[in-house]
């Protein structure tokens, strides 16, 4: 499966914005959690934090975050929230916003 970056709308936005986009999803026992983004995120299952990261990457070259948890069997809801920055710093070339996050168990999306 290809990723897509979404985000509240297409384009540029306001610099200085957060976002949050929630999920669920269903699992057995052990997931593998992938989060890519432009700016600042932080990741919760079911309300507990479970990663957070400055993706340190460039507007051409984009990386992921990948975290392996072990989830009661069930249902849960993943929460993802985003600063996005917009604005050229020290530590933050000025690209287009966006999130990416793929949760997968045993090889299946």
């Amino acid at each position: 499966m290809q990723p897509k970056w979404i985000w509240l709308t297409a384009g540029e936005c306001a610099h200085d914005t957060y976002a949050t986009f929630k999920t669920e999803f269903k699992s057995a026992n052990r997931i593998t959690l992938k989060v890519s983004c432009d700016g600042v995120y932080s990741a919760n299952i079911d309300g507990e934090l479970v990663l957070f990261s400055v993706c340190a990457d460039y507007p051409h070259y984009k990386l992921y975050d990948e975290i392996e948890l072990d989830t009661p069997a069930g249902n849960h809801t993943l929460s993802i929230t985003v600063w996005y920055p917009g604005t050229d710093s020290q530590t933050y070339i000025h690209a287009n916003p966006g999130v990416w996050f793929e949760v997968s168990e045993n090889g299946t999306t």
